[in-house]
Order: structure tokens, then sequence, then C-alpha cells
């Protein structure tokens, strides 16, 4: 009887001293809160979220600044994916954790008055002259989360700006809607090795991490050779070395998705914007002189977006061929880069949503190549917002 009393007595000390820790841990705050995470149901993808039982090494603070990985998301020192840096990902879908943030981040934005919420992207030059999407990253407990608000979304702007007749029929996604704030958990980068030498690495982010433009409309000039200025310089639209996704890549992301011991171990690369690197890579002349033309002074850079020559190179398991299907060169979304950049065609169900900006220009100049997300194909579109970003970079390995 005396051990069943003494089980009872201690059973209720450690309830009771349960309850107290979790009220202590209920404390809430931005980037440096203490507090603890209600517990989320969630269907975690492989090559996003590691294994569960090393969470501990990336989550938060990393112990570790990379971990290799094997398809199945096992920690694997031969493994060919690699786990570095963190980026909103999967949507928060608890209701306890969407109330208290909204809580932390107060009143949502306005055209007018932004609040602790930052404009995300560039503001159009015409009839979207304001900015129309917002973010804000907050801390709650152990985990990092971006919260995102937008009255229109880049697609219907693109759509709408391109296609003024038509606009009616490119619609948000079923699931997001305008004037809603929505939350993404900052989860561990699967990254894609495409090639090794030595101590150093070359990689490829496994998903569509964000939408951006590729360059705004910001020209002026003769009607057909329309030049701009912008970023420190006088050029195209689809001038990379002056571009607005390589600032962004090369600031907001860089800054955002990779701690400073990470950035130690990125190493800045001198990225050609040569001709050759806009033609595929068996065939180094296939395009015309006057596409060509376009090609800019080589940069270097930290984070980049790949090549026609590049993405086309077998050596780096792409089909050589840019008009052929490539499971390699196809890429899916996040859930965070839905509602930036889906749209979708109600009476067909086609959704723009997985289309990926390469760096190389095309046939005029303001239009650039992008990789078809469904297919693997090779296009050239606008340079204003309609494609995905999956960003490249070399690393120094241990």
């Amino acid at each position: 009887m005396w051990f069943l009393a003494a089980l009872f007595f201690f059973l209720i000390i450690h309830e009771l001293f349960t309850k107290k820790q979790e009220a202590i841990l209920g404390t809430i705050g931005f980037e440096n809160g203490a507090a603890a995470l209600p517990e989320q149901k969630k269907n975690e993808p492989m090559a996003c979220i590691f294994k569960r039982k090393e969470e501990n090494f990336v989550n938060g603070e990393s112990k570790a600044d990379y971990i290799r990985i094997n398809a199945t998301g096992d920690a694997d020192k031969d493994g060919v994916h690699v786990l570095f840096g963190t980026y909103p990902q999967s949507e928060v879908k608890d209701k306890k954790t969407i109330e208290i943030l909204g809580e932390l981040t107060g009143a949502t934005p306005t055209k007018t008055d932004s609040g602790k919420w930052v404009p995300y992207g560039t503001p159009w030059v015409g009839p979207f002259s304001s900015y129309y999407m917002w973010s804000i990253d907050v801390s709650y407990g152990d985990e990092r989360y971006r919260g995102f608000y937008y009255e229109y979304n880049s697609s219907e702007v693109t759509m709408n700006y391109l296609f003024p007749k038509e606009s009616k029929v490119f619609a948000i996604n079923a699931h997001y809607r305008p004037c809603v704030a929505y939350w993404f958990k900052y989860e561990p980068i699967s990254w894609q090795i495409l090639k090794e030498s030595g101590k150093e690495a070359f990689l490829l982010s496994d998903k569509i991490l964000d939408n951006q433009p590729y360059c705004q409309f910001r020209f002026f000039g003769t009607e057909l050779l329309r030049l701009y200025e912008h970023n420190g310089g006088v050029g195209y639209n689809n001038n990379y070395a002056l571009s607005d996704i390589r600032a962004w890549l090369n600031g907001r992301f860089y800054d955002t998705a990779f701690d400073e011991s990470q950035k130690k171990r990125i190493l800045k690369t001198k990225v050609k914007n040569n001709a050759k690197s806009k033609n595929p890579h068996d065939n180094p002349t296939a395009y015309s002189q006057t596409e060509n033309r376009f090609a800019c002074a080589d940069t270097e850079d930290y984070i980049f977006l790949l090549s026609e020559q590049e993405v086309t190179n077998a050596e780096y398991g792409f089909n050589p061929y840019p008009d052929q299907y490539d499971a390699a060169r196809s890429k899916q979304t996040t859930d965070y880069t839905t509602p930036q950049c889906v749209c979708q065609d109600p009476e067909n169900g086609y959704l723009l949503k997985t289309r990926w900006w390469l760096r190389s220009p095309s046939c005029n100049d303001s239009v650039a190549r992008y990789i078809d997300g469904n297919t693997g194909y090779d296009f050239y579109c606008n340079t204003i917002s309609l494609c995905g970003v999956v960003p490249a970079l070399w690393i120094r390995l241990k």
C-alpha cells in the first residue's frame, strides 16, 4: 500500500510541475522569444524535413552547418542531397499557433500603412504603382515563421497587366484568398548536389523556394531597344548583371536563408553570362546572334540562377536537349510559393505555378529563359513576375 501511495503522490507532483513549466513556456515574442510551440499535426514532405530523431540538428540554430542525406531523407555521408540553410516552406495549419502569430504581429498591412510588415518584392511602375504583397518574420518558441499577406498575388498582377481583356480568366488558387494572413514555417532547404570537386560542391535547390521578378518594367529609349536604369547601371531588361532577381538573391534571400556560420561556407562564384552560356551545353551556337547580343558581363555572386548552358549539361544530370522532357529539370513549389505565384484558369485548371527562372536572356530585350516545372522544357517569357526561383550556389564541404 505504501508503494501505491508514494506512486500516486509522485504522479500528482509531476503533473503540477509540468503544468507550471508549460505556463512559464507559454511566453511569446518576436525573433528572440522563448515560447514552447504547441504541438502541430503536419504532413512533412521528404527532402524538406530531416528525420525526427535528428531534428535537433536542423531546427532553430542547427548544430551542423549542413547535413548530407540520401533520397529517403536519412543521414548519409555519401548522400546526393544536402540540408543547408532554412526558408519558409510548409503552411501552418494549427489554429492555436495561427492565432498566437496573429496576436504577435498586430494589424495587417495596407498600401498606406505597412505597420510591422515589410513590403515584399518591387512595386510596379504602371497601373500597380504601389506594393501589393507583404511579409513578416516572427519567432515563437524554437521555431521561426513567415507571415504572408497580399491584396493581389504577383501572377494576378502580371496577367492583368499583360492581358487586361482576359484578366477575369485568371483566379487565385482556391485555397488562398486576398487580404488574409497566411503563415509558413521555416524549414531546412534541401539541395541536390550537381557536382563535387574536391572539398567543394555545386548545389541546386530541390524545390521552387520563392517567386520574384527577373526585372520590372523600368525602361527608356527606343521602342525596339528599351534600356533601363537600375541597380547601378543601364542595360536591357534581361541584363542579369543589373537584374532585380540577382540583387534579391544576394541580398534578402542570402541574409534570410543562412546564418553567419553558413555564410562562411558559401563560396563567391564567378558566374558566366557570356554568349556561350546562353546556349545549350552541347550546341554553343544554337541561338541567333540577335539573341546572343543580350549577353552581359560576368558577375561574382554567392547565390545565382542556372544558365541555359548549365541546365542542359549532362554532367549535372540534365537532358542535353532543352526542348525534351526532363524529370531532373521538373520542380515543385513549396506551400509558401503557392499564394505568391499561382494563377489558375478555372475552365482548364491550368496552373502557372512551377515555372522557374534561368539567368539567360532570350530573343529580345525584355524576355529571359525559364524552365517549365511540369515538363522540364525550356521556354522564355517576359521579365516580370511569372516565374519561381530555384537558387544555386557553391559551398565548401568539411
